[in-house]
C-alpha cells in the first residue's frame, strides 16, 4: 500500500503550514478565551489535523493497493450428455460414480470444473443423457471463451465422438491452445440395426400435384432378411415396398411419389419394420412435413432486351413451387394480363419506348410490380409512375453499390444467414443519381460504396392503399447468384431475397384487424413463439388491449397463455410443447369489438441422435492428438489423473491485482474529518468558548 500524486511530495509542506497558520490564529493569537495550556494545545492539535488533512486531500493523492491471488490449474471435465451414450450408460452402471470419483480425486491439485454438453455447454453434473444433439465444436470454443485468461491447464473431453451439430470438432480443436484428452466412450462395434437414414422430398407441393418422396434405407449385419418399408399420412398407408437386405452393409435408395391431397402441413410417417435382436428400434421411424398449397402464383417477366439478370431472377423465383414464371421480350403475352399477380419489369420503361404500352397498361390494372433498374431504363417516364422513388440521375455515370440490409426493415422477414451472405456479395451497378422517397416507402438494402453504408437505397418496397411495388436500383444480379454458388454451392440467399419479394407483392391486402403469426413447424428442442399484430380503425398498429392464446394438442388439452407487448407488437413464449400437432385460437377486444384469429402448427421429433450409435473414437484420438494429448479409455482414469499431475505447466499461478483509489472519494476519512470536528466544537462548548 503507497501513496501517489502528480504533485510534488513537498507541496505536503504546505498542508502542514495551512494547518498550524488555522489553529495558531484561532487558538494563540488572542489568550482572552481563558483556556488552560493543556485545552489549548488539545483543541489546536484537533484544528491542525482537521486543516491539514483537507488540505492534503486537495493534492489528488491517490491509494494504491495490492491483492495477490493464488490459483490452481484448472481442469474442465467436459462430459457427453446426449442420447447417442444412453445405451452404454445403461451397459455400464458404474461409470457416472467413476465420473465423480475421478474428479473428486482430481480436487487435490487442481481446481475441477465439471461441465456437461449437448447443443449447448452446462455448468452442472447432472448427467442424464437427455440432450438431442451433439455439439462437440461448440462445446469447446464455449470453454476457451469462458476460461480466457485463467489458468486453463486441460480440457478432459468423454464422449462417443459422435457430432450431430456444428462444425468439424478438428477445426476448433487446432485453435484452443490447451490440451484436450479424451475419453472414450461408447461402442464401436456394429450391431444388428436397419433404419431410415434420410428422406429427401420438397418442403411444398401443389394440391393435387404429386411430389417425390425418396427414402435412403441402411443395414448393417442383418444378412438376408426382408423388411418392409411404409409411407403413412393422416392414418392411412400411401405406399409399402418390401425390400430384401442382401448385404451385411446395405445401402438403398427407394424412390416413391406421392399425390398432395389435403391443403395444409402434412405429416408423414416412414417407417421400416423392426428385425430380430436389433437393438435401437427408434431409428426405424422418420417423420416428414409438406406444406400442400392450393394455388400457384402466375409471374410476368417482361424485359426490354436480353440480359444475364433475367435469367438469374426467373431460377431464382422457379426455385418455389409456389410459382410460374412467364418470360416476355416482343411484347406478345402467352395469357391474359389480368391473369398475372405480379409483374417484374427489368429496364422497363426503356429509352426505346419498347413495350411502353403494356407497361402502362400494367399500371392501370394496379398489378403488383417488382421495378429492376439498368442503363436502359427511362428515368424521367420511372419517375411519372410513383414507385415510391424519384430518381435524378448526375450524367451518365454509375456507382458501383455493395448490398447492405437495413435493420429497420419490416415488411416481410429475412433470415440472419441469408443477411451475412448477402454482405459479402459483389456490388450492382447504380446509377450516380439524387434520390426522393415517398413517405410510404420503406428500404430494403442501402448502398455500400467503397466500404461505406450510405442512405442512398439500393432496393425499396412500397405500399400504398391500391397497391405495392418494389425497386432493385440496380443490375448485375446474375453476379449475385454466381458468387454465392461458387461460396456455398447453393443458391439460399438469392433464392430468399427474390422468393420474399415476390411473396409481399403477390399477397392480398389483408384488412383484418387482428392477425397471428406462427411457423408451421417447430422442432422439439426449439421454444414455441409467436406474434400478433393489432389495429384500430385507423390501421394503427396498437398495443392497449391484452391478448389471449389457447393452444390445444391432438389430444384435447389446451394450454392457455398471454401475450406480451413488444413495441408496436405483441410476442408470446410459449416454452418447449411435446412432439405432436396442434391448434390455437387467439382473442382479443378493441373497443366494443371482439376479434379471433386461428391457426395450428406441429412440433416435431428430433431423433438425430438414435440414427448412428456406433461411437467414432478415432476423432477423439485426432481430437487429442491435434492438441497434444491422448487418448484414454474408461478403465484408464488412474493413468490420465497420473499424466495430468505429472505435467509440467501443472502449477499455480499467483496474480497480482492492483488498484487505485482516490483518497478524496474514501468515506472513512470524511467521517474521520466529521469526528474530529465534531470533538473540536464539543470541546469548546464544554470548555465555555461559545
Amino acid at each position: 500500500m503507497s501513496l501517489i500524486s502528480n504533485n510534488p511530495a513537498w507541496y505536503v509542506l504546505f498542508c502542514i503550514l495551512a494547518g498550524f497558520l488555522f489553529s495558531g490564529i484561532l487558538y494563540y493569537k488572542t489568550k482572552k478565551d481563558g483556556f488552560e495550556p493543556l485545552k489549548r494545545y488539545l483543541m489546536a492539535g484537533l484544528r491542525f489535523l482537521s486543516v491539514f488533512l483537507i488540505s492534503f486531500l486537495l493534492l489528488a493523492f491517490l491509494l494504491k493497493t495490492e491483492h495477490r491471488r493464488t490459483e490452481k490449474p484448472i481442469v474442465v471435465l467436459l462430459h457427453d450428455n446426449t442420447e447417442s451414450l444412453a445405451y452404454f450408460a445403461k451397459d455400464n452402471p458404474q461409470w457416472l460414480s467413476q465420473w465423480t470419483d475421478f474428479s473428486s480425486r482430481l480436487g487435490d491439485k487442481f481446481e475441477v470444473e465439471p461441465m456437461t454438453f449437448g447443443n449447448d455447454i452446462s455448468s452442472t453434473n447432472d448427467i442424464l443423457f437427455d440432450q438431442r444433439q451433439t455439439n462437440i465444436s461448440n462445446a469447446l470454443r464455449q470453454v476457451r471463451t469462458q476460461f480466457f485468461g485463467r489458468n486453463l491447464m486441460a480440457v478432459v473431453l468423454a464422449s462417443d465422438g459422435i457430432f450431430t451439430a456444428g462444425e468439424h470438432p478438428l477445426q476448433t480443436a487446432e485453435n484452443i491452445a490447451v490440451p484436450v484428452f479424451t475419453v472414450a466412450l461408447g461402442d464401436t462395434a456394429e450391431h444388428k440395426d436397419v433404419w431410415i437414414h434420410r428422406v429427401h422430398h420438397n418442403r411444398s407441393a401443389h394440391l393435387g400435384n404429386q411430389f417425390p418422396v425418396n427414402i435412403e434405407l441402411r443395414a448393417t449385419q442383418v444378412l438376408n432378411t426382408r423388411v418392409v418399408v411404409t409411407i403413412e399420412n393422416q392414418g392411412r398407408t400411401l405406399f409399402s415396398r418390401e425390400v430384401n437386405i442382401d448385404q451385411s452393409h446395405f445401402f438403398e435408395t427407394i424412390e416413391t411419389f406421392q399425390t398432395a391431397e389435403n391443403v395444409g402441413i402434412q405429416r408423414y410417417i416412414i417407417s421400416v419394420s423392426e428385425v430380430e435382436g436389433e437393438r435401437n428400434v427408434v431409428n426405424n421411424r422418420s417423420e416428414i412435413f409438406v406444406e400442400i398449397l392450393d394455388s400457384r402464383r402466375k409471374i410476368l417477366l417482361l424485359a426490354a432486351s436480353p440480359h444475364p439478370d433475367i435469367s438469374a431472377i426467373r431460377n431464382s423465383i422457379l426455385a418455389s413451387e409456389r410459382y410460374d414464371v412467364d418470360l416476355v421480350l416482343d411484347g406478345n403475352l402467352p395469357q391474359p394480363l389480368e391473369n398475372y399477380d405480379v409483374v417484374i419489369l427489368h429496364q422497363l420503361p426503356a429509352r426505346s419506348g419498347v413495350m411502353s404500352d403494356l407497361v402502362q397498361q400494367v399500371l392501370v390494372r394496379e398489378i403488383p410490380v417488382w421495378k429492376i433498374l439498368g442503363t436502359q431504363t427511362d428515368f424521367n417516364a420511372f419517375n411519372r409512375m410513383n414507385f415510391g422513388v424519384s430518381i435524378e440521375p448526375r450524367g451518365q455515370q454509375t456507382n458501383d453499390a455493395f448490398p447492405s440490409f437495413n435493420t429497420a426493415f419490416t415488411n416481410f422477414t429475412f433470415s440472419n444467414d441469408s443477411r451475412n451472405q448477402l454482405f459479402s456479395f459483389p456490388p450492382l451497378t447504380v446509377p450516380f443519381a439524387a434520390f426522393t422517397f415517398a413517405e410510404t416507402a420503406q428500404i430494403f438494402l442501402f448502398q455500400r460504396i467503397l466500404n461505406i453504408t450510405t442512405d442512398m437505397p439500393l432496393m425499396l418496397v412500397n405500399q400504398n392503399v391500391n397497391n405495392r411495388t418494389a425497386v432493385l436500383l440496380g443490375e448485375g444480379i446474375w453476379r449475385w447468384r454466381l458468387h454465392e454458388y461458387l461460396q456455398n454451392q447453393n443458391h439460399e440467399a438469392i433464392n430468399e431475397l427474390t422468393n420474399r419479394t415476390v411473396q409481399f407483392l403477390s399477397a392480398a391486402a389483408d384488412r383484418r384487424q387482428f392477425r397471428v403469426h406462427s411457423r408451421p413447424i417447430f422442432d422439439e428442442t426449439e421454444p414455441i413463439e409467436m406474434e400478433a399484430e393489432l389495429y384500430n380503425e385507423a390501421n394503427e398498429l396498437v398495443t392497449s388491449s391484452e391478448v389471449a392464446i389457447e393452444i390445444k394438442n391432438a389430444d384435447g388439452a389446451i394450454f392457455p397463455f398471454t401475450f406480451s407487448p413488444s413495441g408496436t407488437m405483441y410476442q408470446l413464449r410459449a416454452g418447449f410443447l411435446p412432439v405432436g400437432d396442434y391448434t390455437y385460437v387467439a382473442r382479443t377486444r378493441l373497443g366494443s369489438q371482439t376479434h379471433q384469429a386461428t391457426g395450428g402448427f406441429s412440433v416435431r421429433a428430433m431423433n438425430i441422435e438414435q440414427l448412428n450409435l456406433r461411437a467414432d473414437h478415432q476423432l477423439l484420438n485426432l481430437i487429442a492428438l491435434q492438441t497434444d494429448a491422448e487418448m484414454f479409455y474408461p478403465n484408464q482414469l488412474d493413468e490420465l489423473r497420473n499424466m495430468l499431475i505429472s505435467r509440467d505447466d501443472a502449477r499455480s499461478v499467483t496474480y497480482i491485482e492492483r488498484a487505485f483509489h482516490e483518497l478524496i472519494n474514501l468515506k472513512w476519512i470524511l467521517f474521520f474529518l466529521i469526528l474530529i470536528l465534531s470533538i473540536e466544537y464539543f470541546l469548546r462548548r464544554y470548555f465555555g468558548a461559545y
